[in-house]
């Protein structure tokens, strides 16, 4: 399981590494750090990064460390971390993200279609479905 702080990290990194115009290989190049690595920064699986690590990013991104620690998120930075921290996935908290910026232009039958996708998606999760008793 993620950490909040962790998942706010990665949040930060990933944002500021798009508003740079920067992919995860570029900022590997300019890091010396690993691909790897960052994909695990940005998805708040690097519980305790080394202080190190995040200076190189953060220098890479023309920030400081204390910037990508502490800045001030922005309403939609808030809720893509709180999705990411629940769902462990920044792709699909984006996704939920978009779909609910969007929800009032969805028709009454897009939102049911979309509703029941959502639910039958969560029910195959493990944990999710029906109780079996």
């Amino acid at each position: 399981m993620t950490s909040l702080l962790a998942t706010r990290i990665g949040m930060r990194v990933y944002l500021t590494r798009i508003a740079a115009g920067l992919t995860q290989p570029g900022l590997a190049r300019r890091t010396g750090l690993t691909q790897s690595y960052l994909s695990r920064l940005e998805r708040g699986l690097v519980a305790n990064p080394r202080d190190s690590d995040l200076h190189r990013v953060a220098c890479a991104l023309g920030r400081t460390v204390e910037e990508l620690i502490t800045a001030d998120t922005s309403p939609t930075d808030e809720l893509l971390v709180a999705l990411t921290t629940l769902s462990g996935e920044p792709a699909l908290s984006r996704s939920l993200l978009d779909l609910a910026r969007n929800w009032s232009r969805l028709s009454l039958a897009d939102r049911n279609r979309t509703l029941y996708a959502i639910e039958t998606t969560l029910a195959g999760l493990p944990g999710r479905g029906a109780d079996p008793s």
